[in-house]
């Protein structure tokens, strides 16, 4: 009860989610980036995260409950942004017989598939994954 007033009471609250990531997160290159970036966002108003539950990702499931096309979700099983159970929970909610849930894991797994998205932006950048995270997307809208 309390956590659902807490938006009512400490709307403007701030919280430093940085400090409550995963200790593998932490001890991360990506954690060093994020932290030393100046302009890098690491307090959060419970108001925001509030709605950014209420707002989208209440709102995410409900659309995806219309979805009649083919769809293929992607995911990092080390994304600490957009946990790995969130997929789980789309894919749950997608009334479509052809869908697709391909979690990629180990080393580098992360939001940005080992660096594949941004590449180079740190340690864990391979060519070689990158070339997996591809070529399974691209098999997949071949197929589909």
């Amino acid at each position: 009860m309390k956590l659902a007033l807490s938006p009512a009471y400490h709307h403007h609250s701030m919280y430093n989610l940085i400090d409550e990531w995963p200790k593998a997160f932490k001890e991360s290159e990506e954690y060093k980036l994020i932290t030393e970036d100046e302009l890098c966002t690491k307090q959060f108003g419970m108001g925001f995260l509030f709605d950014v539950q209420t707002k989208l990702a209440n709102k995410m499931l409900h659309q995806a409950s219309k979805i009649e096309q083919p769809v293929l979700i992607i995911h990092g099983q080390q994304d600490i942004i957009a946990l790995p159970e969130s997929s789980n929970l789309i894919l749950d909610k997608l009334p479509t017989a052809n869908k697709s849930l391909r979690m990629f894991e180990g080393e580098g797994s992360n939001h940005w598939f080992y660096q594949s998205i941004i590449p180079k932006m740190g340690s864990t950048y391979s060519l070689e994954k990158k070339r997996t995270v591809s070529s399974y997307v691209s098999d997949w809208l071949k197929k589909n």
